[in-house]
């Protein structure tokens, strides 16, 4: 079965409410507490607030400044960092401030594939010793519904949360990204985050964006015809 494993940085997204005055600002995916932020690399904040609306946004020492545009989207970019943690980030307008609260600076992995990745941990050889012996405040978990969407869906619904390795978090995990990221948090020394997006029975297909699937040799006609959707 196809699969495929690919590291990526995590951005936050900060959200306020709808309407011609926005209401006090909350945390949407893909951060929830407990996240887990990419090292060595920028990390962007993006949101939305009243028209012209200043906004500073703290993570850390870090501090920078955006302003929100005529239709009220604003974004900041925050300095790489270092591992380590837990941070709070916050972005402050002018009456209110969202937090995101306990958060690590280290290595994000994006898990996806289908049922190999999808395997759950508890179903391994020896599950319930692993499962058991799990926790592990280094280590950050993040699950993704299995929902289809003919274009991205931002912000997402539900939202998924963050969670710490434990066995309440690690049991129905995909057991190929969990223990890959708990061999690599020992080798390491540094946090991990893992984000299990995975569907058993999937094709490669639906993964791949419409634009770049019309690539593909036979795709384009099929592409073509997602897109009046």
């Amino acid at each position: 079965m196809k699969r495929f494993l690919a590291r990526t940085g995590v951005a936050a997204v900060l959200l306020a409410g709808a309407g011609a005055a926005w209401a006090d600002p909350v945390i949407l995916t893909p951060m929830s507490d407990h996240a887990v932020l990419q090292r060595g690399a920028p990390i962007t904040v993006t949101g939305r607030a009243d028209p012209g609306e200043a906004i500073t946004v703290r993570l850390g020492d870090a501090r920078v400044s955006a302003k929100a545009g005529r239709d009220g989207q604003w974004r900041a970019v925050l300095p790489a960092m270092k591992a380590g943690g837990p941070y709070t980030l916050t972005a402050t307008g002018k009456a209110a401030t969202a937090t995101m609260a306990d958060l690590l600076v280290g290595d994000v992995w994006l898990c996806s594939g289908q049922s190999n990745m999808e395997f759950e941990t508890h179903k391994t050889l020896n599950g319930d010793g692993i499962v058991g012996g799990s926790a592990d405040d280094r280590i950050r978990l993040l699950s993704m519904e299995h929902k289809v969407a003919f274009s991205p869906d931002t912000p997402l619904e539900p939202r998924p949360a963050w969670a710490a390795a434990a066995p309440d978090s690690v049991r129905d995990f995909s057991a190929a990204c969990y223990l890959m990221v708990k061999q690599l948090a020992a080798d390491r020394k540094v946090p991990m985050g893992a984000i299990d997006s995975s569907w058993g029975g999937t094709q490669i297909r639906p993964w791949i964006a419409s634009a770049d699937a019309a690539k593909l040799p036979g795709n384009a006609e099929d592409a073509a015809l997602l897109d009046l959707y």
